[in-house]
């Protein structure tokens, strides 16, 4: 319990407070104090951690308590806001400037109340992100902030906010986003089950084409003859994944993006593969997103469609697609066939399935020294064929 002293006043406010309405244990506790200066801050032992207004913490917790404000927008970009704090400024001013009505409660510690200026309260339990002013479009990362905020609830956009967003969009106020705030909302997104809402709202407010353009086009490419998208397809892949880590949705995302390039039977597996790759390459360069992510999704791209070709593959194709496997961590194998899994018909997935996982378990055992006579062998360019036509020999041994 915080204590109120003098004309001080201290609320619990936003996701905290939006949290416990849904029965969710916050993860963090953000508080605004009304009735003080920054001198009374510090004199009661509050310490600055703000950079671009007043925010403190007390000795001994990393809960953040930041003096009441009002904003003014001074440029196109996300950061460009004046602030203006003294002890004027009331819990209503504060709470006006805030994105949606689920984020802009507030709780009165001390007599143990909610304060609701903007039916937030009756919009949660409606499930229902609605914007609460028109301040609303000053802030572009708040369009990408909806999106986020529906994978993470799973709620539903009211339809003024979804018309505001999309109007914010086609204004370009998006192109005043820098990549890091970008990637940093979607990798929020990627933590949360529902993540395939991000992308369903992103498109819907027509944001995807702006952050994610290649995923976007998944919308119009056919991904079979039940007339059914790539889009459509990838949305169930992600609900399959909605378990599974960020890294693993995020591959699953963009497994196809490569076919996006081609409307025709006659196209390789080769092409949309190259394809693919470079476009993946791209997304990761253009939102500087971590190699971690960049390396694996261009691993899952580059085999996942030759995992559905399994059965029919020669010992020496098998051979060298696991071979490929095993170059990975076991947990990266895992991963892969989690995926796998999502995007492959059961049938098909469970026959290729059992029989990679039956010469992955006899790789991943054999090593080079194993070979007879090793030491006496050349360690020249014929020894990494001479190693290949050890691993096909045990693999014959063991039937295949």
């Amino acid at each position: 319990m915080v204590r109120v002293v003098g004309n001080m006043k201290i609320y619990l406010v936003g996701g905290a407070v939006r949290d416990q309405i849904m029965g969710v244990v916050p993860n963090d506790k953000d508080y605004v104090v009304v009735g003080a200066t920054i001198e009374d801050m510090l004199k009661r032992g509050f310490h600055p951690v703000g950079k671009s207004f007043p925010v403190f913490i007390r000795k001994g917790s990393n809960e953040e308590y930041a003096l009441a404000r009002k904003e003014v927008k001074t440029g196109p970009k996300h950061t460009d806001f004046g602030f203006f704090f003294d002890k004027s400024i009331t819990l209503k001013d504060d709470l006006v400037r805030r994105d949606f009505s689920c984020n802009a409660i507030a709780y009165d510690i001390e007599e143990d109340k909610i304060i609701d200026y903007h039916g937030g309260v009756e919009d949660i339990h409606n499930k229902i992100l609605r914007h609460i002013s028109p301040h609303f479009v000053e802030d572009p990362l708040r369009v990408i902030r909806l999106c986020r905020f529906a994978a993470q609830l799973n709620f539903s956009v009211a339809r003024e906010t979804m018309n505001l967003a999309r109007d914010m969009v086609l204004q370009n106020q998006l192109e005043n986003l820098s990549a890091e705030r970008i990637w940093g909302e979607i990798k929020k997104a990627l933590r949360y089950p529902n993540f395939y809402r991000f992308i369903e709202v992103a498109h819907e407010c027509f944001a995807l084409k702006k952050i994610l353009s290649a995923v976007e086009k998944l919308w119009f490419v056919k991904k079979d003859s039940r007339e059914a998208t790539l889009a459509e397809h990838t949305i169930d892949c992600l609900k399959n994944v909605s378990k599974d880590n960020e890294i693993v949705k995020f591959a699953t995302l963009l497994h196809d993006v490569g076919e996006t390039k081609f409307f025709g039977p006659n196209h390789s597996c080769e092409d949309s593969e190259q394809r693919g790759v470079q476009i993946i390459k791209d997304i990761c360069h253009n939102l500087k997103i971590p190699n971690d992510f960049r390396s694996f999704a261009v691993f899952v791209c580059k085999n996942y469609k030759k995992f559905q070709q399994v059965n029919q593959m020669d010992i020496e194709q098998l051979l060298d697609l696991t071979d490929e496997y095993i170059k990975r961590t076991p947990a990266d194998f895992e991963n892969f066939m989690a995926i796998c899994k999502a995007a492959v018909p059961n049938a098909d997935f469970k026959n290729s399935e059992r029989k990679i996982r039956d010469i992955y378990k006899i790789l991943s055992k054999v090593k080079a020294n194993q070979m007879p006579d090793f030491d006496s062998i050349k360690k020249d360019s014929e020894f990494k064929d001479k190693y290949r036509k050890f691993k096909l020999e045990i693999l014959q041994k063991h039937g295949f």
